[in-house]
């Protein structure tokens, strides 16, 4: 089942009519995520690196990120995932402190689709929190006009704020 995001209020754009995401866990510790945008792709700013594997500061450009947290635990896990196929995978003890790189056994597995106005990222992340996972997606959006927008299920906090636990929503058992 697709579930879409929502701009956040203080947010403005003018390229995407839609982002969705579908969330499924195939087998134990593994996730996979499919993000679908659609609308104008020609005013979507794509990152300029075009080497895939680990990276950092992913999210200053667009970006499709997931979070992965327990209710009985504040520690948590996130995933940067590129349209360029790069990745950054993160643990946390708890709300933005500990901060980590995790240390995958398996990079995420990254597949794009590319057509006039729809564009789909597929990632299969290996998740090292037990079950059962609450779990918030996220999109960052730059336009070609500077603009960035965030996108998420949903927007607990005043301004953007991927890492509270509250816009965690889907639960996966």
């Amino acid at each position: 089942m697709a579930n879409k995001l929502k701009l956040h209020p203080d947010s403005r754009c003018q390229a995407i009519n839609a982002i969705t995401a579908e969330i499924a866990r195939p087998k134990p510790g593994l996730l996979r995520l499919t993000y679908r945008i659609d609308g104008t792709l020609t005013a979507v700013a794509w990152p300029h690196h075009d080497q895939p594997g680990r990276m950092d500061d992913l999210w200053h450009h667009t970006c499709f990120e997931a979070f992965i947290g327990t209710a009985s635990n504040p520690a948590y896990q996130e995933f940067n995932l590129a349209p360029s196929k790069s990745w950054a995978a993160y643990s946390f003890t708890s709300y933005r402190e500990g901060m980590a790189n995790t240390q995958l056994p398996w990079a995420p597995r990254i597949t794009i689709d590319k057509s006039a106005d729809v564009f789909t990222l597929t990632a299969e992340c290996p998740i090292l929190i037990p079950m059962p996972w609450r779990i918030g997606v996220t999109t960052v959006l730059e336009e070609t006009n500077d603009n960035k927008s965030y996108w998420a299920l949903a927007h607990p906090s005043p301004k953007p704020d991927f890492h509270n636990a509250a816009g965690f929503t889907v639960e996966l058992s």
